[in-house]
């Protein structure tokens, strides 16, 4: 699928996705339907979530039954806030996943938007954000390392073996 796409943020987050997962789960909103789309027009595999919370925890289901790593999606604002649990809980196991939400507009903020990086630091999940003036060098970041939501990508180190906590 790489090369595939046009030359926007949605589609290099998109071509991402496609060249390291296999799978997104999601719950489509006005902040991630490009996304959606771009994978979805090519045939990717989307399975679509009822909740927010579900979305991760589908990713992270995936992961613990298969070994393979996978994405999830949902819009900004209280969409992402829906997910907080499910991260939490994906990240103190440390199951490799990336979330892809949808962030404020580089225009700057609206009343209605939240601080989705700090909520993310305060679970030790890395933020990486994609806008125009990087989502091409995106496309080069290594398997260590992964992307959360201009769209935002949510991101933490990969461990290079995964274990179940104790």
């Amino acid at each position: 699928m790489p090369g595939t796409f046009d030359n926007t943020v949605s589609s290099a987050v998109a071509e991402v996705v496609a060249e390291r997962t296999d799978h997104l789960f999601g719950l489509m909103g006005n902040g991630n339907a490009h996304v959606i789309s771009h994978l979805t027009r090519q045939g990717f595999p989307f399975t679509s979530a009822r909740h927010e919370a579900a979305t991760v925890a589908m990713a992270d289901a995936y992961f613990r039954a298969t070994g393979r790593i996978t994405a999830a999606t949902t819009t900004y604002g209280a969409g992402f806030t829906n997910t907080l649990t499910a991260l939490a809980e994906a990240r103190l196991a440390r199951v490799p996943l990336v979330l892809i939400v949808g962030d404020a507009p580089s225009t700057g903020p609206r009343t209605f938007d939240i601080d989705q990086t700090a909520s993310a630091q305060a679970l030790s999940v890395t933020t990486l954000v994609a806008d125009p003036a990087n989502a091409t060098a995106m496309t080069h970041i290594g398997h260590s390392t992964w992307l959360c939501g201009r769209s935002s990508l949510w991101f933490w180190p990969f461990p290079t073996t995964w274990q179940p906590p104790r």
